[in-house]
């Protein structure tokens, strides 16, 4: 066990707030349990960053989501059980399904956009739209017509 100076233990959590390899803070491989120590030490922006940390890496890495928009990335939540999109702060929507920009159109637009592939889907029988999200999916594999997209 080690003694740390406020500081330290200061600079212990920022670290394991901004570098996922510093997660969770604590020393020597043994992390700092108590919330009350957090709190202690760090501000109420700093503790709700962490405890935002926290919810992150405690979800599987296949479930979680990332804003779409190149530079931004924050963490939108888990994907667990979700089948719509989400609006980032930095205005970007992404869609929980395929993790890309979301695709978000009136009414009107999805009946002309439907219209405008009905030939081509007549026309190329081996492709057909992914039930989850839409994208139009072309059948790879020979002799089975079961379609993989990679949502």
């Amino acid at each position: 066990k080690h003694k740390h100076c406020t500081d330290c233990i200061k600079d212990l959590y920022r670290k394991a707030i901004s570098n996922k390899n510093n997660w969770p803070a604590g020393c020597c491989g043994v992390p700092f349990l108590s919330t009350a120590i957090s709190i202690s030490f760090l501000s109420s922006y700093e503790f709700n960053l962490y405890c935002e940390k926290s919810m992150e890496l405690s979800t599987s890495p296949a479930n979680r989501l990332y804003c779409s928009r190149r530079g931004c990335g924050i963490y939108l939540g888990s994907r667990e059980g979700r089948r719509n999109a989400v609006r980032c702060q930095c205005g970007e929507i992404t869609c929980w399904s395929c993790k890309h920009p979301a695709q978000l159109e009136t009414n009107t637009d999805r009946v002309s956009l439907l219209a405008s592939e009905r030939p081509f889907l007549e026309v190329n029988p081996g492709w057909q739209r992914c039930r989850d999200c839409g994208t139009i999916v072309e059948n790879i594999s020979a002799g089975c017509r079961h379609m993989i997209c990679g949502c």
